[in-house]
């Protein structure tokens, strides 16, 4: 069923306890702390900024090897909320302080998605986590006298600092790391593509994707041309991109994971998960978020071909007083 009425996308998701304005959290979320806040894409079908492309395992469907695809503009909400605190992890010798960003997220069809556009599509929530090792800290019970072990060679910093959990309602679940880089002028988005690999990828199944002839001007191939094309078309004067954080976290990455409930694992199965957000300061002071989100598939049909649901958007801060 359609919905005619868009939703209220600038009221804040998830509760803001100002924990962000502790000096100790400030300093402990690190790259992650200009993400707090209420973030939002435009909504008017004209100005819509999301992508989305999804293959979709329909077992009517021999021409195309039993995969369909639903592509379509999105509009949406996320809010990230620091704790007034940290949660920290005790190692015996030394501890990992995990300095928490709590999100929420929630996505709504577009313009051209037909009736189905305005309603609620995913919707998600979890934490962002930047993780800092750190001398162990006394506890209430232990003798403040006694000598704190040390690691030799000093505490070691995480290879992979840099965390997203994630929580979906289809019933996976997500673990991905990595690291926060920084740069000047606008981040160079590379492309994405959605072509199917794998050896079991027939000339049916490329019917629906160009043929299999990559195109990086077509959405449906490249989704990340929706960034780049934003980048290029209002990049220039007080919108001026002058500096970025680019976080990059990938369940392939250290011990990240991707776990899926018994219906997905058979017939849907999430392989792996990757994604890109950029934190853009822009010359007028204002920030943008721009990411892009890739989720590796497999179907029960097309068991040795890897599928790529790729979607990409642009959002800007939802103002104090909205």
């Amino acid at each position: 069923m359609s919905n005619s009425v868009q939703p209220n996308i600038t009221t804040p998701i998830v509760r803001d306890d100002l924990g962000q304005t502790l000096p100790n959290v400030q300093t402990g979320l690190g790259p992650l702390l200009g993400l707090v806040g209420n973030w939002n894409s435009p909504q008017g079908a004209s100005s819509q900024s999301g992508y989305n492309v999804m293959p979709l395992p329909q077992d009517n469907t021999p021409a195309s090897d039993n995969v369909i695809l639903r592509n379509f503009h999105y509009y949406e909400e996320m809010t990230f909320s620091a704790i007034p605190g940290d949660a920290a992890n005790r190692g015996g010798d030394y501890q990992q302080n995990c300095w928490v960003l709590f999100y929420e997220q929630r996505v709504y069809f577009g313009f051209d998605a037909g009736p189905a556009a305005n309603t609620l599509v995913h919707a998600e929530n979890g934490d962002w986590l930047h993780l800092v090792n750190v001398q162990q800290d006394k506890g209430a019970t232990e003798n403040p006298n006694d000598p704190e072990p040390l690691p030799t060679g000093g505490i070691p910093q995480p290879m992979f600092p840099i965390v997203k959990q994630v929580s979906v309602p289809h019933g996976n679940s997500i673990l991905a790391v990595g690291n926060a880089t920084t740069g000047t002028g606008a981040p160079q988005i590379a492309n994405a593509n959605t072509i199917p690999t794998g050896q079991g990828v027939t000339s049916a199944l490329k019917s629906i994707y160009n043929n299999g002839v990559y195109d990086p001007n077509n959405l449906m191939l490249n989704p990340n041309k929706i960034l780049q094309d934003h980048i290029e078309t209002v990049n220039e004067g007080d919108k001026l991109i002058e500096s970025y954080i680019q976080f990059d976290v990938s369940s392939k990455n250290g011990n990240g994971d991707v776990r899926n409930i018994l219906f997905e694992y058979k017939k849907a199965k999430v392989t792996d998960f990757h994604t890109t957000f950029w934190l853009e300061t822009l010359k007028d002071g204002t920030k943008q978020l721009q990411y892009s989100q890739t989720i590796e598939m497999t179907f029960a049909d097309n068991p040795n071909v890897t599928f790529y649901h790729i979607d990409a958007n642009t959002l800007v801060p939802v103002a104090q007083d909205a």
